[in-house]
């Protein structure tokens, strides 16, 4: 009775609304739905939105499913592309803000919509979006690994290998930029299994990621990807094969004037230094050359 009292126009703001999951802002709403706020009300009114807490707003879920099943494909097709794109969007906006002095405000920002992220990202990856990928895999990456979330994690990024295999091998005008952005998320994905213990598995990823970015990536990745490397083997006191690699990542950070980077390299430096050396001095000077740079950058961690 409430669908048919409905305008044509409000109609296709619920359908949009449906794509949402755990709720949603009034900016979220208009992006995605083409929601302004007197139509939300309206909503609110008939009892087809709740509000959830302060400047958030819910569907209940039988509501959701049943605007679902009245909504034409095409609709919900392209609500599910405007949601991916916002929270994506979004999520390459954060990432500044969640390697620097932001770093609260922006797990906070991603903790609240946690399942609209989730949802775009898997939209994303199955639509092969590189844009999306590329933007949002830093800022997930890094909330990931502040949440210990590493399941969730090589799920993510294991599903944006899968997607982006084809599209790597495949001669075309995508070949390139695809490969590049499949070897960024293999070094995610090495990365966490370096912490669950699959040192073998990580360092045969590793591996093939590193002839990629060599090929397709920019000197900032591949540097990444050894900094990943070398903190991989110092988790498995292989000292001396990580020291290398450190020295070559500090000369790639200060050539491309990279202070995250070179911060990162000083710490793992200062590591090995300590570790394998027992030089502690050195390793205190190259420890606060790494706290010089990530201060400088804002990064509180």
């Amino acid at each position: 009775h409430t669908w048919s009292r409905l305008s044509e126009a409000e109609r296709q703001v619920l359908t949009g609304l449906t794509v949402f999951r755990g709720g949603f802002t009034l900016a979220a709403a208009r992006a995605v739905a083409g929601a302004d706020l007197e139509t939300l009300l309206a909503m609110l009114n008939r009892l087809l939105v709740r509000r959830q807490a302060e400047g958030r707003f819910v569907l209940h879920e039988l509501i959701r499913q049943y605007a679902e099943r009245r909504a034409e494909e095409r609709e919900l097709e392209r609500a599910r592309t405007a949601h991916s794109r916002y929270f994506t969007d979004l999520l390459s906006d954060l990432t500044a803000d969640i390697k620097g002095a932001a770093v609260q405000q922006a797990l906070a920002t991603v903790q609240a919509d946690s399942a609209n992220f989730e949802a775009a990202w898997y939209h994303a990856v199955e639509r092969a979006d590189l844009d999306a990928i590329e933007g949002a895999s830093p800022t997930l990456d890094e909330y990931f690994y502040y949440k210990g979330q590493l399941d969730a994690a090589r799920r993510a990024f294991g599903a944006g290998l899968e997607t982006l295999t084809p599209l790597a091998q495949a001669p075309g005008p995508a070949q390139a930029r695809a490969a590049r952005i499949r070897a960024r998320l293999q070094v995610n994905v090495a990365q966490k299994e370096f912490w669950t213990g699959d040192f073998q598995a990580a360092l045969d990823r590793l591996e093939e990621a590193g002839r990629t970015l060599a090929e397709h990536g920019t000197a900032t990745d591949l540097a990444r990807a050894r900094l990943v490397q070398g903190n991989g083997l110092v988790r498995y006191a292989a000292y001396a094969e990580a020291r290398p690699l450190f020295e070559q990542v500090l000369t790639t950070a200060a050539e491309e004037g990279d202070l995250y980077l070179e911060g990162a390299a000083h710490n793992g430096l200062a590591n090995v230094l300590s570790y394998l050396e027992g030089d502690v001095r050195r390793a205190e000077e190259h420890y606060s050359l790494s706290l010089e740079a990530h201060t400088h950058v804002g990064n509180l961690e």
